[in-house]
């Protein structure tokens, strides 16, 4: 509980979808991030073994790189439990230029992680970096360059979620007929369906729920 603000949390957690990054922003600025992220690091950990069925399938692919938004290391740990050995790497200059045609075995977190306020994307404000801000240019510009370098698929992500739509402007301009993109997703929203082949220029894979 943090007071005052409560009532405004809660009217952003109950919009449609919720906004998770404003409630992050404010609720880092009434607490302070370290203390926002210590309690996000013991809530967002792994899933035990035979709760995560869709990352047990998931790790059964032949993906050489996984490109993930997600903060804890389900990915890492399913890997591991089939015997693929992937390293783990942030999304900061260093680690992002290691992003090529010839890279293997590598998970990327784009969006950091909850250890470090460097390169994490979490608030609107750091949301709002990525997408557009001079200090993120190297990160939209390596990831243009991956999608131009290898086909992707884009999974967990709903069609009305409003947090990755960065990685779909890049996507827009980087993916073709020989690198193509595609998007599985559940397909009850049938408006976005219809729309999102055309504007990102991806292929649309819908399921029901």
């Amino acid at each position: 509980s943090i007071g005052p603000v409560d009532s405004v949390l809660r009217e952003l957690l109950e919009k449609s979808p919720p906004s998770y990054p404003e409630v992050f922003q404010r609720v880092g600025k009434t607490v302070t991030m370290p203390v926002l992220l210590r309690e996000l690091r013991a809530v967002l950990s792994a899933y035990t073994s035979g709760d995560s069925e869709i990352y047990d399938i998931i790790a059964s692919w032949p993906v050489p790189i996984y490109l993930t938004t997600n903060f804890d290391d389900q990915i890492q740990t399913s890997l591991a439990s089939v015997g693929e050995a992937y390293i783990s790497y942030g999304n900061g200059a260093e680690h992002m230029a290691l992003l090529n045609d010839r890279l293997n075995g590598a998970v990327m977190k784009l969006h950091g992680d909850l250890r470090s306020n460097a390169g994490l994307v979490l608030t609107t404000d750091q949301y709002e970096s990525i997408a557009v801000g001079p200090e993120f240019e190297y990160w939209r510009k390596r990831m243009e360059a991956i999608l131009q370098m290898r086909p992707m698929v884009i999974i967990g992500h709903s069609l009305s979620d409003p947090n990755i739509k960065h990685v779909l402007e890049i996507a827009k301009h980087a993916s073709g007929v020989q690198r193509p993109i595609c998007w599985i997703a559940d397909d009850s929203n049938e408006s976005l369906a219809r729309q999102y082949p055309n504007h990102y220029r991806l292929s649309y894979l819908g399921y029901a729920k």
